[in-house]
């Protein structure tokens, strides 16, 4: 069973109100289900993983800029008007682990935290985001109960465990991120697996049953994000304004620099279908030899991350197949884990 890494406070608290939160310091710990439900029960804080200084993780540095990485993604629920049992069973996306808040109960309305352990290490704010908001976006279509508090949407939130807790668990209920463009749910497996959006042929538009639309919600966002993975994959490729022309301006070739504020926006078309995902692949192929030099593990996390953004991206627009996507998907990651491997040697030697 994979392990977690996410911060654990370095001491319990009993009762949630008595905790003074900018006060509280993490450590950063690998701990699988059991030892973060025994966690729980025990009273201790929670946050993500974020670079510092020292051994031990402060307030100070507990920010959003410090942000490192996420191996599972909490949701509160509160003010609920059914139990967390009876919310959970109207779900199509179960969690890992749920469990009853301190104040559950108040009013006569619930109070619980649902976690999502992911397959794959979050390292990008922005994916995070978009999953975060994949997942309430269901929960809502799910239960027809309105999110109240959506504070953990932030990277940098720390939450509290409650030694009194009513506790649900699934260890085979894991969010598959690693092939991302959406996500349904195959119940009879409780696996998480990833599909493209369906395209509307009477309207020409995409149907998004997960309401992709939320998290990415114009043309503009998406070239935006686009821009972003191209300045973080410079360092491994200099490729960059290839690319990032290619991504922007699909369908048009052999232009110049000085050609670009004459350059139009345009889906690739049948005829140009072949051109365009040969070149797709040319482009993957160019960056996956340059990743495959990299011998920094840091480096390789970051560029593994923005690595499959941009196959997202290019499967996204069409210009790989699904098939395609999951192969690259499956290669890159393999190949990560081996360049990782061999840093922990070269280290260890």
């Amino acid at each position: 069973m994979k392990k977690i890494n996410l911060s654990v406070s370095l001491n319990f608290y009993t009762d949630k109100n008595l905790i003074k939160w900018n006060q509280v310091n993490y450590s950063e710990q690998s701990i699988s289900i059991e030892e973060f439900i025994n966690l729980i029960k025990e009273g201790y804080c929670f946050c993500h993983v974020f670079n510092h200084t020292s051994n031990i993780l402060t307030q100070r540095e507990k920010t959003k800029a410090n942000f490192k990485q996420a191996d599972c993604i909490y949701i509160d629920i509160d003010d609920c008007t059914i139990e967390m049992n009876d919310y959970i069973n109207k779900l199509s996306i179960l969690p890992t682990i749920a469990y009853t808040t301190q104040n559950n109960g108040k009013n006569n309305l619930y109070r619980f935290r649902l976690i999502y352990l992911l397959d794959n290490t979050i390292n990008n704010i922005d994916i995070y985001n978009n999953v975060y908001n994949y997942i309430t976006n269901k929960l809502v279509e799910d239960t027809n109960i309105q999110m109240k508090d959506n504070c953990c949407s932030s990277v940098n939130q720390q939450i509290a465990s409650n030694v009194n807790a009513e506790l649900y668990v699934n260890e085979n209920s894991i969010l598959e991120i690693g092939h991302s463009k959406s996500i349904i749910l195959k119940k009879e497996e409780n696996i998480i697996k990833l599909e493209r959006p369906i395209c509307n042929k009477e309207n020409n538009t995409l149907n998004n049953d997960f309401n992709l639309n939320n998290n990415l919600k114009s043309n503009n966002e998406i070239d935006k994000s686009n821009n972003i993975i191209n300045n973080d994959l410079n360092s491994i490729s200099d490729l960059n304004y290839e690319i990032n022309k290619y991504i922007n301006k699909i369908g048009i070739n052999n232009f110049t620099k000085e050609e670009d504020n004459n350059i139009e926006l345009e889906r690739p078309i049948e005829e140009k279908g072949k051109t365009i995902m040969n070149k797709a692949k040319e482009n993957i192929n160019t960056l996956y030899t340059r990743f495959s030099n990299l011998n920094n593990a840091n480096e390789i996390n970051n560029k593994y991350n923005m690595f499959m953004t941009y196959l997202f991206k290019q499967c996204f627009s069409k210009e790989i197949t699904d098939k395609e996507y999951k192969e690259y998907c499956d290669k890159i990651t393999a190949k990560k884990l081996e360049l990782l491997s061999n840093c922990h040697s070269m280290s260890v030697a």
